[in-house]
């Protein structure tokens, strides 16, 4: 469809139809080239909210559409023998500021959300306030207002404004601002305005003059805006993590601990208030020696330089105030190499003693049992048997090794 269109649009110019054949082969692999290298490169969503995605089109627009221009700029030159060199830089220039304006602004209005809650009207205002601001900066630089023999303003004081904009707004405001900057300096440079609008140089040597420093102007604001915008994500992402983080060490039903590589608490959960009876707070940046008993803390931080030097995970048992605690402490690594160590610990008192009380039931049980004078069995739901006591081998007059035969089967 946009092949048809454009052919019909070169043929109502007056262009032979090779010709408009020519020109229409030339825009639909431009756009083909440029949408196949930004997919290749990403295979996911292209929102061109990153410095990577922004990145990659420009390298689309810069390299893939100058070989399109190539087809663009030989049409032309074959048909009605235009210079090629000079047809080639119109056609890459002014498709590659296209291509670079056009595609953010879509997509970025097209890919995302707008809340207006109480931050972002205030925003929403100072958006409007800074569009009016580089409305009438690009104005007084490419407006009647400059003679480019003798220029007041020059044209990268639109710079610091787009440095301004790029650490205020995300890439959809800077491609808003962008597109109005083009549009006032090319209309302004049509009618021989502003300070690029040189009496030595052609209209078309103009443009292409505006075209480049547009580019150069836009790939600068909107990398510039990106990496803000990208850094922005990045620091929010930290902080909801921290905030999970901090929720997870205040609940934690265990007690969980972070140390850096000399032994020196981190992080604390806590529950450690309790356990170490001083706040969590005065506990951090201490060491071994400072928070536990002498002989406790020797093995902690034999423990944990263990850790430190093999990378491998460790469980010990360890003892409290008359609790005994189960601690699994393994290494964080960071390029390869162990650089701190974390772990966690639970109280298994309860545990240790009902396991203790069991041990102490079952030898009392077999002790009873095997001392009986009754004869007892035990079997199992389909009758074989699993053990008996000395008066019932009596009783039966099983031999030991009938016995020993019968629990094998």
């Amino acid at each position: 469809m946009f092949f048809g269109t454009n052919i019909l649009e070169n043929l109502s110019g007056g262009n032979p139809l090779l010709v408009s054949l020519g020109f229409g082969l030339a825009n639909i692999l431009e756009a083909f080239l440029a949408a196949w290298l930004l997919t290749f490169l990403f295979r996911s969503r292209i929102d061109f909210q990153t410095s990577k995605q922004m990145f990659s089109l420009f390298v689309a627009a810069a390299f893939g559409n100058g070989l399109t221009a190539l087809l663009g700029a030989a049409v032309p030159a074959l048909a009605f023998g235009a210079p090629f060199f000079k047809t080639w830089l119109v056609w890459w220039s002014a498709d590659g500021l296209g291509m670079i304006l056009i595609a953010p602004l879509i997509v970025t209005w097209a890919t995302s959300r707008i809340r207006l809650h109480r931050q972002k009207i205030i925003q929403l205002f100072e958006g409007i306030f800074f569009l009016i601001v580089l409305t009438v900066a690009t104005w007084f630089i490419f407006g009647p207002f400059m003679v480019a023999g003798e220029p007041v303003l020059r044209n990268y004081m639109l710079f610091p404004l787009m440095i301004w904009l790029a650490f205020r707004f995300s890439p959809r405001g800077m491609a808003i601002n962008l597109v109005m900057v083009a549009t006032i300096a090319v209309i302004n440079l049509i009618h021989g305005n502003g300070i690029l609008a040189f009496e030595h140089q052609t209209v078309t040597d103009q443009l292409v003059n505006l075209q480049l420093f547009l580019s150069v102007l836009a790939f600068s604001g909107f990398i510039m805006s990106a990496i803000v915008t990208e850094r922005r994500r990045g620091e929010e992402q930290l902080e909801q993590n921290e905030v999970i983080f901090r929720s997870f060490l205040e609940y934690s039903p265990v007690y969980v601990f972070f140390k850096d590589k000399h032994t020196r608490s981190l992080r604390l959960s806590s529950n450690y208030e309790s356990m170490l009876g001083v706040p969590v707070s005065e506990a951090l940046g201490k060491t071994m020696d400072e928070l536990f008993p002498s002989d406790l803390a020797k093995s902690m931080i034999a423990d944990d330089l263990k850790i430190m030097e093999e990378g491998k995970r460790v469980d010990v048992i360890e003892e409290l105030n008359g609790h005994t605690y189960e601690t699994t402490k393994f290494p964080i690594f960071k390029d390869g190499k162990p650089v701190m160590l974390a772990g966690f610990t639970m109280d298994v008192t309860e545990r240790m003693q009902a396991e203790q009380a069991l041990r102490k039931a079952e030898a009392l049980y077999k002790t009873i049992i095997e001392h009986s004078p009754v004869g007892i069995s035990i079997r199992s739901r389909t009758g074989n048997l699993l053990s008996a006591n000395s008066a019932w081998k009596n009783i039966w007059a099983i031999p030991e090794e009938d016995y020993q035969a019968a629990l094998r089967r």
